[in-house]
């Protein structure tokens, strides 16, 4: 991976700004580009390697909606045997990034240039992105960009220790792959055979999201 310079950048990219101030987004007014159709992917809760949906910790007492936030499935009573660790925040877990990977490199004609934007503002974001130029994205974050492939997905394009960074766009912009700073969760926007193959991947826990949908402010 190396760091793009800006004049570098697709015009689309570099002038990102996502309406800045404004504290309510609708997804398509999140993303830099227009797509047909959305999804909101989660990231599972961990414990001792053992993955766990938001539906499993949820059980009965709570549907798991494009508008759900973590805290709403957390309280939530469940199944009793189930383990209380909360899915990464600001991140994409690696077994859903490798999955996504999977999925959106069959979707892009430009599968060995895409861009890794993570925020500068972590505490532990790895050296490789803090050295990088930075954009402005949706609410005003100043981002990191890295360029490289979508095969650099996992150690080589992490962001924070084995976690993808929560943005990925192909330089064809077929796709995008965001969401805010402190997010569980990512939205994917692309052509609604995309959004299908990722709706349909069980590995991946996903749910469909309108585009006048509002990007859901998770959890601090």
């Amino acid at each position: 991976m190396k760091t793009p310079a800006r004049s570098t950048l697709p015009s689309w990219l570099s002038e990102m700004s996502g309406g800045n101030a404004r504290t309510e987004l609708t997804v398509s007014e999140f993303f830099p580009l227009d797509f047909p159709a959305f999804c909101r992917v989660f990231n599972p809760a961990r414990a001792t390697g053992v993955a766990r949906r938001w539906t499993e910790v949820a059980g009965t007492a709570a549907t798991i909606t494009g508008r759900r936030q973590w805290q709403d499935v957390a309280m939530q009573p469940g199944p009793s045997e189930l383990p209380r660790v909360d899915p990464i925040m600001g991140g994409i877990d690696l077994e859903v990034a490798t999955a996504l990977a999977s999925i959106l490199g069959e979707h892009t004609k430009t599968p060995d240039s895409v861009y890794f934007l993570a925020w500068e503002g972590y505490a532990d974001l790895n050296d490789a992105y803090r050295g990088s130029g930075t954009i402005l994205s949706p609410y005003g974050r100043q981002m990191h960009v890295r360029h490289g492939s979508l095969a650099d997905v996992g150690p080589v394009a992490a962001a924070r220790g084995t976690d993808m960074p929560l943005w990925w766009i192909p330089e064809d912009g077929s796709w995008a792959v965001g969401n805010d700073i402190y997010a569980r969760s990512v939205y994917v926007g692309g052509s609604a055979e995309c959004i299908d193959d990722i709706i349909q991947q069980p590995v991946l826990e996903s749910i469909r999201v309108s585009a006048s949908d509002q990007v859901v402010a998770e959890d601090y």
